[in-house]
């Protein structure tokens, strides 16, 4: 089989370990496998124009160095189609690396996606954009708005970013007034701080990430207005993987979940797997079942 291997060596990632480390473990280990390889530089800002041009290439399978935000980009180039992809986790959080079974050690991660198996996963899509973890708005977006105002030039420092941005809005969470309809029922109304639709539901006992990767169902997941203590409590279970025990959050499962805000501000936004984007009246979503291959480590 045939491999690329995508790589962004302005990352701080790719720059910690080194590029050509990076490279040369990736080409010795597929080679060990019997595949043929081949590696792409990007820049920022040329993520989709690779992708698409390395799936044209006739190659198997891509492998994306990066976190959830390149994941959920490669999986917007390859859903749907016979090109599988792998990930190296080189974000911060990596949750859809998880959620693969991924180690997190880079080095380790390629010896383990060399010797991969090629699965079918589910993807969400929310109005046509694809998304490996999640789509959500209130909390999040404002966590990540602060954060990208701060300076970071390393998975540490984003790390740090991330944290103090978090904790920044728990001085005054924000307040979201929308409709939610589940399955095609009945549209109820919502007044909540935090509101997030997951592909897949997340695991019990570890950070907020599915342990299916082919569940077929959407997670629904969110709160009530929420105090300081109430969001530094929801804080605590989702590092501690108890947000299902938690008092302020509700939860639901679905296979479609139409969203409306009827108050929605032309400044309104929201975030798809860290990323963010323009919120839009209504947001229409659904689980697109075992629409994308995907490389997990063979555990045989």
């Amino acid at each position: 089989m045939k491999f690329s291997l995508l790589l962004n060596v302005h990352s701080g990632t790719v720059q910690d370990i080194g590029a050509e480390v990076i490279e040369d473990k990736f080409s010795k280990s597929f080679k060990a496998a019997g595949h043929d390889t081949s590696v792409h530089h990007f820049g920022s800002g040329d993520l989709i124009e690779a992708l698409k041009k390395c799936a044209s290439s006739g190659c198997d399978g891509i492998i994306m160095c990066g976190g959830d935000g390149s994941a959920s980009a490669a999986a917007s180039v390859l859903t749907g189609s016979d090109v599988a992809l792998g990930v190296l986790p080189g974000g911060t959080m990596n949750l859809y690396a998880r959620s693969l079974g991924m180690p997190l050690d880079i080095i380790e991660a390629i010896e383990a996606l060399a010797f991969a198996e090629i699965r079918k996963a589910d993807v969400g899509c929310a109005n046509g954009l694809i998304f490996v973890h999640q789509f959500a708005t209130g909390f999040q977006t404002r966590a990540v708005k602060l954060r990208e105002k701060m300076d970071f030039g390393s998975k540490f420092s984003k790390m740090f970013a991330s944290t103090k941005a978090i904790f920044s809005v728990t001085v005054n969470p924000p307040i979201y007034k929308l409709e939610m309809s589940l399955d095609g029922g009945q549209f109820q109304p919502v007044k909540s701080s935090l509101f997030a639709v997951t592909n897949n539901i997340f695991g019990v006992g570890h950070l907020p990430y599915a342990d299916e990767i082919d569940g077929g169902k959407l997670g629904v997941y969110f709160t009530e207005p929420l105090s300081r203590l109430a969001a530094v409590k929801i804080i605590r279970d989702t590092v501690l993987g108890t947000l299902h025990d938690n008092e302020f959050v509700s939860t639901d499962t679905a296979e479609q979940v139409t969203l409306r805000f009827p108050k929605l501000k032309k400044s309104d936004q929201a975030v798809i797997d860290g990323e963010l984007i323009k919120l839009e009246e209504q947001v229409d979503i659904k689980i697109m079942k075992q629409a994308l291959r995907v490389l997990v480590p063979n555990k045989v």
